[in-house]
């Protein structure tokens, strides 16, 4: 089972899959979110955090809408800081 595991940890890292792909789209998508959760103390790379899933998202179009409603939390949550 250990062998199985790594095989799709690998396949998550190197985005070798369409599912991989998305997964980790997603989890960039759900770290931004996270960044919006923490709040004001956390936005010390605008830059970095604006543009943080950008890359991983354009390889899977299926979940644009989701960053573009994702970011805009975040630009709201920085504008309130």
């Amino acid at each position: 089972m250990g062998e199985e595991v790594y095989a799709y940890r690998n396949e998550y890292e190197q985005g070798i899959s369409k599912e991989a792909k998305f997964v980790k789209a997603l989890d960039k998508v759900e770290t931004l979110n996270q960044f919006v959760d923490a709040g004001e103390n956390i936005f010390d790379q605008p830059d970095f955090m604006a543009t943080y899933a950008d890359k991983h998202v354009a390889n899977v179009p299926e979940l644009d809408e989701v960053l573009i409603i994702t970011k805009g939390k975040l630009k709201d949550a920085y504008q309130k800081r």
